[in-house]
């Protein structure tokens, strides 16, 4: 046991997500405890104050890998920010989210929260933090959510608005297992291609919220809490799985369901995550994760336009990937 920089006291717990085995000493609403022996690789996450986590962080050779504004802030210090120092590792800074190190090997993180409830700031933690320290631990992260359909993993991509959680969690009331939302973690492992569970979080957005039946919704999950979108917490499969399928949500008219024949490159270098870390290393593992994806794994497009709504969405999607062979 011991205390938090607000004096809490903390004990140790591990989760798993992103294909990371994580020891933490506070509370993380969303991550789902490790079960048996590790499967990914292991960080270490602790909570720390700002003065602490800058006290050692260098004062030159420092590079800005990412920095946002947003047009509603105005004028002034830039909303995100990330840094990169070869020794230090990484600083990441959220506003309203706090303050963030990843070692520059992946395996600690030291995380400055604000005064806020837990599930809240942890949006940092879960969106932005573990997806970047498991790219830096040699992992490929993609902008996807996924599910778990007859014991793989099919993966949804697509632009913010497109559809992917509410594609996600429409198969999951129908019987499908929840994998992740929003980043969906890629490893080659034993020679094949893998997707790890994420944080068991889901984001749903108002209308989204609004169109499933309360009855659907009350056996999906708990709702951590509505900040804009609700953040509902959901059992998830404990993978790694095998990865079955990836669908690129679409615009436009065509049919439901179409296979990539042969799919261009930039698709899949388009929808990696994680676009700051930049080592040899990683650029490396993510053209051969890319390359294996487009040599091995099945890719289609989903014209989202061509189903009424969601549940209809979902109900064709599941039949015609069983047509197509990727599941039974």
């Amino acid at each position: 046991m011991r205390a938090d920089p607000a004096g809490v006291a903390l004990q140790d717990w591990r989760a798993r997500a992103f294909g990371l085995e994580i020891d933490l000493s506070f509370e993380a609403p969303g991550l789902v405890p490790a079960v048996g022996e590790p499967v990914g690789r292991g960080t270490r996450i602790d909570l720390l104050s700002e003065e602490e986590i800058d006290r050692d962080w260098p004062g030159s050779g420092v590079e800005r890998v990412l920095e946002e504004r947003f047009e509603e802030d105005g004028p002034g210090a830039p909303a995100r920010t990330i840094d990169r120092h070869p020794e230090a590792g990484y600083r990441l800074y959220a506003r309203h989210f706090g303050l963030a190190r990843i070692s520059r090997r992946g395996d600690r993180v030291a995380c400055a929260p604000p005064e806020m409830d837990a599930w809240s700031w942890q949006r940092f933690l879960v969106g932005r933090i573990l997806p970047w320290t498991a790219v830096i631990s040699g992992y490929e992260a993609f902008h996807s959510s996924a599910v778990e359909l007859d014991g793989g993993a099919v993966a949804f991509v697509g632009a913010s608005g497109f559809g992917k959680t509410s594609l996600a969690l429409r198969l999951v009331a129908g019987g499908a297992r929840f994998l992740t939302d929003d980043v969906l973690v890629i490893e080659k492992r034993d020679g094949a291609l893998h997707g790890h569970p994420g944080a068991g979080i889901a984001a749903v957005r108002p209308d989204e919220r609004g169109a499933i039946d309360a009855g659907v919704w009350d056996r999906l999950g708990t709702v951590l809490g509505v900040s804009g979108k609700t953040y509902l917490s959901l059992p998830r499969a404990d993978g790694p799985l095998p990865l079955r399928a990836i669908c690129f949500l679409w615009g436009g008219q065509g049919p439901l369901l179409e296979r990539i024949e042969k799919p261009d490159p930039r698709m899949l270098l388009a929808s990696t995550f994680v676009l700051g870390v930049t080592t040899p290393e990683r650029l490396v593992n993510q053209l051969d994760v890319c390359a294996a994806i487009a040599r091995e794994v099945p890719l289609f497009r989903v014209h989202a336009r061509a189903a009424p709504d969601a549940g209809s969405l979902a109900d064709a999607v599941a039949e015609r990937l069983a047509g197509a062979g990727v599941t039974r």
